[in-house]
């Protein structure tokens, strides 16, 4: 192998190196940019389902509160938590990619859309309650008793005594059906439902018994009255249990719809907390991975690297060595020396080029003793071959052929004794 061949070859080994560090490291750094982005992705859905937790759980608070004092800003607050955390699901949807948890987060949309939807009729229902209380009940329980003190004023006037006793026990249960009635209407709980309804009936029982006192016209007219009056309130309280009722049944709903969804959060909040910590060491595995590939390629390209250095190193000095003692023997005049170089390519060249110094001088001495023999046999004409040489090496020859031929010059020309 020739010293270029070894330098080309050692240049290209650390090109593949790079190159294979190179790419490693792309690839190091496209997974770890894959678990990053997969990483961010479940911490934006972790946030989310936690705000969406957290969310549920207030709301489910405020219903607590609502259901225990009927007061319109729990109501409503629960249902701004429902708003908001229904948002961030809808929000949350793109992050989910798998078929089945993006189905699963569907499904648990449309919950929570229902879940809202309930909160929402509870507060209409709430609101349509409160006004039926205040504005229809109210006045109907104050119109029965304007009723009642009216009967009682007109009993006293005909000196009715019967009919009198009989109002004034009417009297104690109109004030037991008002104050059911009211308790009702602050908190329509079962408890103040079935109280204002016995109240109810125990006042109807009662009131009917005055019939028995109402003889005349008049009388019979303010017991129409009274019982138009009751009927008011009969029918205003039917609609408060309406939407009483429909008010509890809707508060139940959602609780047992916010169950589903707890335990949907929770079942993908340890998914998603799975993953990202599968992800999380995903990424450091492949970096620590990558880092041992490059240190191994690294490793690798410094021993081969010094490897041909040396080898290049060694080459180049054995052959300035032997060069250097070649020249040596060429300065002493000795051509017979061989530097025993087997290099190819520039440095054989070189060395080949050299070795023709010796031999060149070889073959001017040659010619010289050639010459001397035919001038001492009498060719006084012999000369030196000039062709055989070039360069400086002819100049040469050709100084030692007019030398010779100065000589010969000088014996033509003595006289002949």
């Amino acid at each position: 192998m020739t010293t270029k061949i070894k330098i080309i070859a050692g240049f290209s080994l650390m090109m593949i190196i790079l190159i294979a560090l190179a790419v490693i490291g792309y690839r190091s750094l496209e997974s770890s940019s894959g678990n990053f982005t997969e990483y961010d992705r479940m911490a934006h859905l972790n946030v989310n389902l936690s705000d969406i937790t957290s969310g549920l759980y207030l709301a489910a608070f405020n219903q607590e509160r609502f259901l225990s004092s009927f007061e319109q800003a729990r109501i409503d607050s629960a249902v701004k938590s429902a708003e908001a955390f229904t948002t961030r699901l809808e929000d949350s949807m793109q992050y989910f990619k798998s078929d089945e948890r993006k189905k699963a987060a569907e499904q648990a949309l449309g919950e929570m859309r229902s879940y809202l939807a309930a909160l929402k009729t509870v507060q209409t229902n709430y609101r349509a309650y409160k006004d039926e209380y205040l504005n229809r009940t109210t006045p109907a329980l104050d119109a029965l008793h304007d009723e009642l003190l009216a009967s009682i004023r007109g009993a006293i006037d005909n000196n009715n005594m019967g009919a009198v006793d009989h109002i004034n026990k009417i009297w104690e249960k109109a004030s037991r059906l008002n104050a059911a009635m009211h308790t009702a209407g602050m908190a329509l709980t079962e408890e103040n439902a079935r109280n204002a309804d016995q109240a109810m009936a125990e006042f109807k029982v009662t009131m009917d018994g005055l019939s028995r006192f109402t003889v005349r016209e008049e009388g019979r007219r303010a017991m129409a009255s009274l019982l138009a009056a009751y009927a008011n309130i009969e029918k205003t309280f039917a609609s408060l249990s309406k939407y009483g009722n429909q008010s509890i049944n809707d508060i139940e709903r959602s609780y047992a719809i916010g169950l589903s969804l707890i335990k949907f959060i929770n079942e993908t909040n340890t998914a998603v907390d799975e993953e990202m910590e599968r992800y999380s060491k995903a990424t450091y595995s492949n970096n620590d991975q990558a880092q041992a590939m490059m240190l191994g390629v690294s490793a690798a390209g410094l021993i081969a690297g010094a490897v041909f250095a040396l080898l290049i190193i060694i080459t180049l000095v054995r052959v300035l060595g032997r060069l250097s003692v070649f020249a040596g023997a060429v300065a002493k005049g000795d051509f017979s020396y061989d530097p025993q170089i087997r290099e190819k390519g520039e440095i054989g060249n070189m060395v080949s080029a050299m070795r023709q110094i010796p031999a060149i001088f070889q073959s001017v001495i040659s010619q010289c003793n050639s010459a001397a023999n035919n001038i001492s046999s009498g060719i006084f004409n012999s000369r030196l071959d000039e062709g055989q040489v070039s360069g400086g090496f002819r100049d040469l020859v050709h100084t030692i052929n007019i030398v010779a031929a100065t000589y010969t010059k000088i014996l033509d020309d003595l006289p002949v004794m």
